[in-house]
Order: structure tokens, then C-alpha cells, then sequence
């Protein structure tokens, strides 16, 4: 399982980028979640997010994650981690970057770091949290074109994001995206471009609606 990066914009991906760097040099990189210990109060561990149901219902800022650690790095130097043995399955975590609006946006296989400290339960009880901010709604990412559909004149994309050193797929396709700057007979398809050529481009939202705004070249 590689690790699934969200945009730069998040304090956790400097964090990454050591981890990175110091796999990059045959070193541990498992080195965040030595610190803390149930004598400090709270523990440290990074855990994947699991692909089961969530917790609540409907879904909340709960879910549930698996204890992992950094194994490597995988061909494209992305950090491959893998289940701690002995390690916590299906532990509750809260996201306290989505407390307020109480949502549950981060897509399965996300990894985090994990901080378990004692509430303020009589007696007290660790309680496990992260922060880890979702793509917000709105906005623009980067996407890869998988296909087009002809008759629809729709595409398929699959988002994408930059791990430091290669692009890396994040989350499901999206199927049915229209590139508005297609406006011209003949430029339907554009960015379907030449047979097994990878095509980036940016993808944007608006209203939940995602499309593209790629205008094909024009020649006078």
C-alpha cells in the first residue's frame, strides 16, 4: 500500500518528506512515532484509514485505522507502508479538522499520524486523534486523462498528486468530466491526445460539478 498524498498544504507532508528522505538513505523512518509513552500521556503512531464502514451513521469526523509503519519506498519513490505487527486494527480515531462541519471526506487508505492521549473521562481513557485536512470542496487538482467517451463527449480522469518525486494516483476516477474549453467543432476529444501518451492536466470543481478548461490550440 503507498502512501496516499493530499495537496501541499498540510504541516503532516513535511513530516512525510523527512520520512521520505531518510528511507532514501537506508535510515529508519518510522522515527515521529518513537516519541510520546503512556508516562508523557499521550502515544504517537501513524495508521491508514480503513476501508470498512465508518463508525457512525450517517459518517462523521470518526473513522476507523489500522496501525502501519514506513516498510520503504516503493519504484516510484513513494513511501510504501505496511500493518505493524502486533499493531492496532480498527482503532476509532477522530479527525478534529473535520469537528466543526462533523464530515468525512478522506478517502480510504489515507495515512496519518495518530496522537492517543488521556481525556478527561473519570477514570481517564486514551482517545485516539489526527488532523488531517480533506480536499476542500471547490477549487482545483491535477488529474490524470484516462479516456474519452465519444458519444458523450465526456472523459474519465483519475486524480492525481505529487509525492516529491513522482505523481501518485489519489482517490477513485471521475467519469463524465466535460472540458468546457473544447468549443469548437472538430476539438471534441482534444485531450484524449496520442494512443498510451500520459496526459496531466488540472482539474477543477465548482458546485460538486468537476470539469476541465483545457482550449485546444487554434491556428488563424
Amino acid at each position: 500500500m503507498t502512501e496516499e498524498s493530499l495537496p501541499l498544504a498540510d504541516p503532516l507532508d513535511a513530516v512525510l518528506a523527512e520520512v521520505r528522505r531518510r528511507l532514501e538513505r537506508g535510515r529508519e523512518g518510522n522515527f515521529v512515532a518513537e516519541l510520546g509513552g503512556p508516562e508523557l500521556g499521550f502515544r504517537l503512531y501513524w495508521a491508514r484509514l480503513a476501508a470498512t464502514p465508518a463508525p457512525g451513521s450517517p459518517p462523521d469526523e470518526r473513522y476507523y485505522a489500522d496501525e502501519v509503519r514506513p516498510a520503504g519506498l516503493t519504484s516510484e519513490g513513494a513511501i510504501d507502508w505496511q500493518l505493524t505487527p502486533g499493531g492496532r486494527t480498527e482503532t476509532i480515531a477522530w479527525n478534529v479538522a473535520e469537528a466543526l462541519d462533523r464530515s468525512h471526506r478522506l478517502p480510504d487508505g489515507t495515512v496519518v499520524l495518530v496522537r492517543e492521549e488521556l481525556d478527561c473521562s473519570s477514570p481517564a481513557e486514551f482517545r485516539a486523534i489526527f488532523c488531517r485536512a480533506p480536499a476542500s470542496a471547490g477549487g482545483s487538482r491535477m488529474c490524470r486523462v484516462e479516456s474519452y467517451d465519444a458519444e458523450e463527449q465526456t472523459y474519465t480522469v483519475q486524480p492525481v498528486a505529487w509525492t516529491g518525486s513522482a505523481w501518485e494516483d489519489q482517490g477513485e476516477t471521475i467519469e463524465g468530466v466535460v472540458n468546457v474549453g473544447e468549443v469548437q467543432a472538430g476539438e471534441e476529444g482534444y485531450l484524449s491526445g496520442p494512443q498510451a501518451a500520459t496526459i496531466r492536466v488540472r482539474l477543477y470543481d465548482e458546485n460538486g460539478t468537476p470539469f476541465l478548461a483545457v482550449h485546444p490550440p487554434r491556428m488563424p
